[in-house]
Parts: structure tokens; C-alpha cells; sequence
């Protein structure tokens, strides 16, 4: 009950303005202004989420299984597709649909952040938003760069750098330059099932009997290859792989008829169908090539082989239709920066366009390591936009709760008990106390607008769980990215370990 109505003071709040104006958000003209002008359905948003997740990351997906551990590997994709999925539905539905933020017209993952954590909070977020999306353009470059120049016959010296340039100006600039990312959903929807045709593919051609009959049999690689050392560095390549925070606000823009169940729809989809095809090709690339697994499993194959060519064509193809939904984030971190977020600017709109264009071409006519790419990306961007991020966002928005909740649990007790400490509660909690203040300093720029009772009531309140996942998406997080960014550094200063 003391929940209940600490929820509904929450729901009727009404803040006036007060001297911390200059210190707010654009108005909500600007997200209006910056909103899609085109949607598309369920269906829709859900190939534009798929062919965000997959993108250059499945290709990676076997080295990620051999860097993890067949065992390790296949627990991995299970967790971090649950995990994702949570993530996705915290961030929608805590700024769409919680009664504290519901009405401030919020569309983007960089001002949600801001409410609770102010300047500091939005540079966060758009610093991992622009990581995670300049990795992953990097990504496609050399993906193209290693799949196209084989089937054509340009494989020899600078031809391969020459084929990625002529291929990014003449077809995937044009597309990168559309304003909405709902123009894409045709694209997309022909990229997934040029990727699901690429999986099974890759699986029927990889020597998954003849290699495993050699290690001694699927138990032995089992016993063998259960989990590694190097784990850190597959959960950084399926933490980039998996990553779509960055777009799931443009796609939930895109959707029409914003209902909570509607894009809880297009979550669990898109992660599954994402998930499912990951492990089947990663299991099965792993399993065809064992250790001698590369970051794009593709070049594992002989350069002259029929099946190799049309497998490198179908990812070369959706890499392609792929990259545009990259630049889309990078450039609206950088609209949001420069132009206050007008991205009907076209002048502005293509500059960044082709800013980010030409950024991302020049490092990957020089680089070939798509696997560690990959994994720096994710264990860094990955991880604060998937699990960090999150975390903080529902904690900060419903800081008030929390702290009363924490209360709460040593409400009985005399002196803080030693959990307190070992759990970190007194970083929560400080966490909590700025993000309280915070929240109640912006939202005072504006009087809420009348609380539809009846619709808010489908909210769910907050609840002790909800409090622990959010903790847990953090410390995962923390840890994660450390770690990976360890096991990276360790493994390029020591190769042949």
C-alpha cells in the first residue's frame, strides 16, 4: 500500500517552474520536430529490429562461440537474448509509458537519460550510442571489403580497398541518405531473409562430420571446448552483435500505434528469430572449423569455391541494406549535437551523411580484424548501452521509490548490517539521491499534463524485483565491459597464447 501511494504521488506530481530552466532540455517542439513522419507496422519495425541485430554481427557469431566455449558459447546467446529483450522493454516502457515521463514527449534513449542524470547522463548514452554504431559501420566496410572483391576476381592488392569504395558510393550512400528509418523496412525485410538464407547456407557447406569426427567426436570437443578463458571476448561480440538499444527509439517512433504490447511484440520477435539464427550458425561455423575459426567465418572457406561465393554474396548484399540503419543512430547523435536535434535540416542531414560515410570507409581500407572490432565495440558500447544504461534509467526515474524501498529493508535494524555494504547499497542509494534531485530540478520546467487515470493504471508499479534486475543489469554490465576490454588487450598483446 505505502508503494501504491507513493506510485500515485509520482503519477499526479505537478512541479512549477522554477531558476533551473536554462540548464533543461530543447522543448518539446524539438521532439515533435524530429519524430518519424513515416511509420510502418508490427511486421515492419520488426524486420527493421531483426536486420539492426544481425547485421555484421552473425558472421561473427562462430568465433564468438569459439572464443567462449561450445558450452559457454551456446548459455551465452540464451542469456544475452533475454537479457536484450528486458533491456529493450525497460527503456520503451519507462519512457513511454511511466507516469513521470510519459507526458514529456520523450523519443529518444539520450533524453530519457537526462532527466534523472542531467548533462553528464545524456553525453553518456550518446557516447556509447556513437561507439556501438561507428563500430558496427566499421564492421560492414570490411565485411564487404573480405566478401566481394573474392567472387569478382579483385582480391589481389589495393583491388579489394577499390571494390568497397566504388560499392559504398554508388549503393549504400544513396540509401544512408533517407530521413526516416522507416524508408527502410523493404530493405530490411529483403536482408533478413537474405541472412537467414546465408545461415543455413553456411551450414549445409561447412564440414561440420568431417571436423568433428577429427576432434574425436562432439563429446570430446564438448569435454575440450566446454568454456574458455577468453569468454569475454565472445560476450563483447554477441554484446555488439545484439545491441539495438541505440535504434530503439527511431523504431519505436516508426511503429504505428505506440502500445505497450505492441512493441513487446516486436522485441521478443526480433530477439528470437535474431537468437535462434546466431546459434545455428554459430554452433555450426564453430563446429565446421574449431579453433581454426575466423572473425568473419566466411574466410574460412576456399576463396574459389562455389558455395563459399554465394555465401559471401548474400552477406555482401546485406551488409549493404544494413549499414544505412547504423549511420541512421551515429547521425542523430550528431543531428542532436550540432543541428538541436533538426533533422529536417537536408543540408546538415547530408553533411553528417557523408561526414560519418567517408569516417567510417578510411579505417576499414586499412583494418581486417572484423572479430576484435567487433568485441571492443561490444564490450564497451555494448555494454553500457544494453545493461548500464537501462539500469540507471529505471532506477533513476523511479529514484524516489527505490530510496524508499532501501529504507525499507533496514527499517528494523539498529545499524546498516554488513549486506548493505557488500551489496554496494551505499552507491545505489547515492546513485538514487542525485537522480531524485535531478529528476525533480528538470521536471520542474514544466506543469505535468492531466494523468489519464485509466491509462495509467496499465503501468505496473515498481517492485522489489524490478529494483534487483535493474542493479543486476548494471553489475553485469561493469563487468562486461572491463573484462572484455582486459581479455581483448591481453589477447593482442599475446596472440599465440
Amino acid at each position: 500500500e505505502e508503494y501504491e501511494n507513493t506510485y500515485h504521488k509520482a503519477q499526479g506530481m505537478e512541479i512549477a517552474h522554477d531558476s533551473f530552466h536554462s540548464r533543461l532540455p530543447p522543448p518539446p517542439d524539438r521532439f515533435v520536430q524530429n519524430a518519424a513522419k513515416k511509420r510502418t507496422g508490427v511486421f515492419g519495425t520488426t524486420a527493421n529490429l531483426v536486420n539492426t541485430i544481425v547485421g555484421a554481427g552473425i558472421i561473427g557469431m562462430p568465433y564468438a562461440v569459439r572464443q567462449s566455449g561450445l558450452v559457454a558459447g551456446i548459455v551465452l546467446v540464451i542469456v544475452v537474448g533475454l537479457l536484450m529483450d528486458k533491456s529493450l522493454n525497460i527503456l520503451v516502457q519507462t519512457a513511454a509509458f511511466n507516469p513521470i515521463l510519459k507526458h514529456k514527449g520523450l523519443n529518444t534513449y539520450e533524453d530519457c537519460m537526462y532527466y534523472p542524470f542531467g548533462l553528464w547522463g545524456r553525453a553518456f548514452i550518446q557516447l556509447s550510442m556513437f561507439v556501438v554504431a561507428y563500430g558496427a559501420m566499421v564492421g560492414y566496410f570490411i565485411t564487404i571489403k573480405d566478401t566481394v572483391p573474392p567472387i569478382i576476381g579483385f582480391a589481389e592488392g589495393f583491388q579489394p580497398e577499390l571494390v568497397l569504395i566504388v560499392i559504398s558510393a554508388f549503393l549504400i550512400l544513396p540509401l544512408s541518405m533517407q530521413r526516416d528509418i522507416a524508408s527502410l523496412s523493404v530493405t530490411s525485410l529483403l536482408s533478413v531473409t537474405l541472412d537467414i538464407v546465408l545461415v543455413f547456407f553456411v551450414v549445409l557447406y561447412s564440414p561440420v562430420i568431417k571436423n568433428v569426427s577429427e576432434q574425436g567426436g562432439i563429446a570430446q570437443i564438448i569435454k575440450n571446448d566446454a568454456i574458455s578463458p577468453n569468454i569475454f571476448i565472445g560476450l563483447g561480440v554477441l554484446s555488439d552483435a545484439m545491441c539495438c538499444q541505440h535504434s530503439s527509439f527511431l523504431l519505436f517512433e516508426s511503429l504505428e500505434n505506440h502500445k505497450r504490447i505492441r512493441w513487446a511484440t516486436v522485441s521478443a520477435i526480433s530477439i528470437s528469430t535474431s537468437a535462434f539464427l546466431f546459434l545455428i550458425l554459430g554452433v555450426s561455423g564453430f563446429l565446421g572449423f574449431g579453433d581454426e575459426t575466423q572473425g568473419d567465418v566466411l574466410n574460412n572457406f576456399p576463396e574459389g569455391s562455389m558455395e563459399a561465393n554465394v555465401a559471401r554474396g548474400l552477406l555482401a548484399i546485406t551488409m549493404i541494406f544494413t549499414y544505412p540503419m547504423e549511420l541512421f543512430v551515429g547521425r542523430h547523435v550528431l543531428v542532436d549535437l550540432f543541428h538541436n536535434g533538426n533533422i529536417d535540416c537536408p543540408v546538415g542531414r547530408q553533411r553528417m551523411t557523408l561526414g560519418l560515410y567517408f569516417s567510417t570507409l578510411i579505417p576499414a581500407l586499412f583494418f581486417d580484424d572484423l572479430g576484435h572490432v567487433l568485441s571492443i565495440t561490444g564490450a564497451v558500447g555494448g555494454s553500457c548501452l544494453a545493461y548500464i544504461g537501462p539500469g540507471l534509467v529505471y532506477i533513476g526515474v523511479n529514484s524516489k521509490l527505490f530510496l524508499k524501498w532501501s529504507d525499507d529493508l533496514i527499517s528494523s535494524c539498529h545499524r546498516k548490517p554488513l549486506w548493505w555494504y557488500t551489496f554496494g547499497f551505499p552507491i545505489w542509494c547515492t546513485i538514487a539521491e542525485r537522480a531524485r534531485s535531478g529528476l525533480d530540478e528538470r521536471l520542474a520546467v514544466k506543469t505535468f499534463a492531466q494523468i489519464d487515470l485509466e491509462e495509467s493504471s496499465e503501468m505496473a508499479q515498481p517492485t522489489p524485483y524490478d529494483f534487483l534486475v535493474a542493479l543486476s543489469f548494471i553489475l553485469f554490465g561493469v563487468i562486461a565491459m572491463f573484462a572484455g576490454i582486459g581479455t581483448n588487450i591481453y589477447v593482442l598483446i599475446n596472440p599465440d597464447d
